[in-house]
């Protein structure tokens, strides 16, 4: 009996361990450069952004993020659109912001891709921040056949994923 009490103890202990690994979720998530503009974003966005070039000037990221384990429902919408790095690469972005919350985002090229971060504060001197690696595989340079020299870069992800602690 005192077997089985500790066992079960030891897994609800690892199973509230697992849920403390991830800070937020995030949703809907995608990034690609506007071919022929000069602005990127990380969202859903329809390519009516005027022409102004042959390359990828703009890009976008868009996303919504919840905090799993809260009283939060509703996930909320996050999104950036951004002048792109004038190679047709989705840029690093550091003032990211997110609706109705006080959450905000930056993007970091790596050498192995893109890493996004999530803050939101909890005091006037901290916050909590979670991170999730964009692997250079997920990233994909699209080539229009009709404009060579239209070539952006696009996620090709999963859509949805958590964010873990930083150093985790």
């Amino acid at each position: 009996m005192k077997f089985s009490t500790i066992a079960f103890a030891a897994g609800a202990t690892a199973a509230v361990y697992k849920r403390q690994d991830t800070v937020f979720e995030v949703t809907n998530f995608s990034a690609s450069c506007i071919p022929h503009s000069t602005q990127c974003r990380l969202l859903d966005l329809v390519y009516s952004v005027g022409t102004v070039a042959d390359d990828c000037l703009v890009s976008s990221y868009d996303f919504d993020v919840f905090e799993p384990g809260t009283m939060q429902t509703t996930p909320q919408h996050c999104a950036a659109m951004v002048s792109a790095d004038g190679i047709g690469e989705l840029p690093a972005l550091d003032n990211g912001e997110c609706e109705q919350t006080s959450k905000t985002f930056k993007i970091i090229k790596s050498f192995g891709g893109l890493a996004l971060y999530v803050y939101e504060p909890v005091t006037p001197s901290s916050n909590k921040s979670g991170v999730h690696q964009i692997q250079t595989a997920e990233l994909e340079m699209v080539v229009p056949a009709e404009n060579p020299n239209g070539a952006h870069q696009v996620y090709k992800g999963p859509t949805s994923f958590p964010l873990t602690p930083q150093g985790m």
